[in-house]
């Protein structure tokens, strides 16, 4: 185990500001103060810790936020298994290292930067890269607005959110044929489009012929509203949402 309590609605709530940020509360809003200043339409929102534990749970970025010391105060689903894994991130005496000192010392390189920037004002995100081979962790490190911290912390806290390549998985059949009309096997077929190698490749893998893959593949433009693979692959990309649910038609 890795200590990873971190994974918790107390150590979520620690950040929670006990009134709004200094833009909502200079306004005629008359209102409890909302937790992180969180409101819908006009009215305060109840957001707790156990929302938005739940909401970063869900998504398949990495979510973690650390102190100027690198050293981990919260971890979402995602960022704990990656931790637990060890494979481009891990957590080594309370603090998240990655997997060679170099790639380590730049990370709390950026961290302290981040920081460094807001404390000036700055409001600039950090670009960082976390492991090596085909799959590295990339994203960005951030500072978590003052105003966001809350009595509870008093230190600066920075916020880092990483994407695993292995998340990026396409839509799945069932999403293309909800959104599309797609039948089962012109489904089949889409999702073994964006997988890349050809026409011919797509259909061995199905075990259909070429013939059959490129009526399929006709019909897949026609209900899609693209002409060209190429397309194709461009509009499937982006239809993924990075949450952790099974979609049902």
């Amino acid at each position: 185990m890795i200590g990873l309590a971190a994974h918790s609605t107390a150590g979520l709530s620690a950040f929670f500001s006990p009134g709004l940020p200094p833009s909502a509360e200079a306004s005629d809003h008359q209102g409890p103060a909302a937790p992180l200043g969180v409101r819908s339409t006009g009215t305060v929102a109840d957001v707790d810790a156990f929302t938005l534990v739940w909401l970063l749970d869900r998504l398949d970025q990495i979510v973690l936020l650390v102190d100027a010391g690198a050293h981990l105060l919260f971890a979402n689903r995602a960022a704990e298994e990656m931790l637990r894994e060890g494979r481009s991130i891990r957590l080594h005496n309370g603090t998240v290292e990655t997997s060679c000192r170099s790639e380590t010392r730049a990370l709390q390189d950026a961290v302290t930067a981040c920081l460094q920037l807001e404390e000036t004002g700055g409001k600039h995100a950090l670009p960082i890269v976390c492991g090596r081979g085909a799959t590295p962790l990339a994203g960005c490190v951030a500072a978590l607005p003052a105003e966001l911290r809350g009595t509870k912390q008093g230190f600066p806290v920075a916020a880092l959110f990483l994407a695993d390549p292995r998340c990026r998985r396409g839509p799945s059949a069932a999403q293309l044929q909800s959104c599309f009309g797609l039948t089962a096997a012109e489904a089949s077929l889409a999702r073994e489009i964006l997988a890349g190698d050809g026409l011919q490749a797509c259909a061995g893998r199905l075990g259909i012929s070429q013939t059959t893959a490129r009526t399929h593949l006709g019909h897949v433009f026609e209900k899609t509203g693209t002409r060209r693979q190429a397309e194709l692959v461009r509009l499937l990309s982006g239809l993924r949402p990075q949450v952790r649910f099974t979609l049902q038609r």
